[in-house]
């Protein structure tokens, strides 16, 4: 009877560190997948801004591109620069710099719909794609994103910056099979804003 007892004590024993060991695997599961989650926002969006990067941009717009090419319907994309963006360091440093494309990506994010995507492709160059706009509404957008651009206002001693940008706009064509061939279109326009003032 005695060694009965012994045996019904270890087997709670027994069965007390199992459950306990099943509740420290289950801590360091959700640990890891807290882990995963936060690695993969680090992955996938910019650390200074908080909007997609561009391995994000990429993966979405290449999967835009072919649902937009799939199912016949519009995608649109602008790209976007900070107009003498190396001005704004050399004059005001490089803290003021990331302080103007935060700002930037904030206002352009909330003159945004809630699913077109904006990203930072580096430095200040910028892209946003508009899925199912047309290309009048994508200069619509582009025009909006200009002026709220423009009507920032920074604090304390940048309170006399102001902030422009130019914009490049295109449309998905037939032929585009991913979102480089947009991305160099855009970019062109872009350029062809810049040059013209």
């Amino acid at each position: 009877l005695q060694a009965m007892m012994r045996m019904r004590q270890w087997q709670w024993v027994a069965i007390a560190l199992a459950g306990l060991l099943l509740l420290v695997l289950s801590t360091l599961a959700v640990r890891q997948v807290i882990r995963l989650r936060q690695m993969r926002t680090l992955a996938m969006s910019d650390p200074l801004t908080g909007i997609a990067n561009r391995r994000s941009l990429e993966r979405q717009g290449n999967t835009a591109v072919a649902d937009a090419q799939a199912h016949g319907t519009h995608l649109c994309l602008l790209s976007l620069d900070i107009d003498h963006f190396k001005r704004i360091n050399d004059n005001h440093g490089h803290a003021a710099g990331d302080t103007v494309l935060r700002q930037v990506a904030l206002a352009c994010q909330n003159a945004l719909r809630q699913f077109d995507l904006l990203g930072r492709i580096g430095g200040e160059e910028f892209i946003v794609l508009l899925p199912g706009a047309e290309l009048e509404q994508a200069i619509d957008v582009a025009e909006r994103l200009r002026r709220c651009v423009e009507s920032l206002r920074f604090p304390d001693e940048l309170s006399e910056l102001r902030v422009t940008i130019s914009l490049g706009v295109t449309k998905l064509h037939q032929t585009d099979r991913d979102l480089s061939a947009l991305a160099i279109r855009a970019d062109r326009a872009l350029y062809r804003a810049k040059a013209g003032g």
